[in-house]
C-alpha cells in the first residue's frame, strides 16, 4: 500500500489500464507489437486468471488469492461480473479489498459493497434465511434494481 502512493498511476488509472489490457486476447497483435517492451506486471497476470473464468465459477480460488494478496483490487473486481450466489468468504474478502481507502478513486465503493452483499446473501440463503438477511443488510430495492440495470446484469440472474 505504501508503494501505491509513489506509483506513476492512481488506482483508477491502473484499473482502467488493466481493463484495456485484459480485453486483448493473449498473444494478439496488440500484445505482440510491444515485444521489446517489458511484459505486464505479475499482479495483472494473476488477476487476469479470474477474469478469464466463468463469472459464476469464482469461489474458493478467489478467496485463497485474496487471503494471500489482500490489496488486489484487480482480482477482487472479478466478483462484480455476476449477480449469482457467491462464495460468502470470497465475497467478504472482495468487499474488504474494495473498501480500502486507496481504492476510493474508483467511485463505486458503496454500490460495489452492496452488490457483493447481495451475492453473499444469495449464497447464504440455502443454509439460513436469517444469515442471508443479515448478510444483505439494509438495502433499498429500487436502488438495487437500478444498480443491476446499470451493471447490465442478465434478467435471468435477477430473482
Amino acid at each position: 500500500m505504501e508503494s501505491r502512493a509513489r506509483s506513476a498511476w492512481t488506482a483508477a488509472e491502473e484499473v482502467k489500464a488493466f481493463d484495456l489490457w485484459r480485453r486483448l486476447p493473449p498473444g494478439s497483435a496488440g500484445q505482440a507489437a510491444v515485444k521489446a517492451a517489458p511484459g505486464p506486471p505479475a499482479a495483472w497476470i494473476a488477476a487476469r486468471t479470474f477474469w478469464s473464468k466463468k463469472a459464476g465459477d469464482l469461489g474458493a480460488d478467489l478467496a485463497a488469492h485474496l487471503r494471500a494478496h489482500p490489496y488486489d483490487a484487480l482480482a477482487a473486481r472479478a466478483a462484480l461480473r455476476t449477480a449469482t450466489a457467491g462464495d460468502p468468504e470470497a465475497m467478504r474478502l472482495a468487499t474488504q479489498v474494495l473498501e480500502q481507502p486507496a481504492f476510493e478513486s474508483l467511485d463505486e465503493g458503496a454500490r460495489d459493497q452492496a452488490f457483493l452483499r447481495l451475492r453473499t446473501a444469495r449464497g447464504a440463503l440455502p443454509a439460513s434465511s436469517r444469515w442471508a438477511s443479515n448478510a444483505l443488510g439494509p438495502m433499498e430495492p429500487a436502488d438495487l434494481a437500478r444498480d443491476l440495470r446499470r451493471r447490465r446484469i442478465a434478467s435471468a440472474e435477477i430473482p
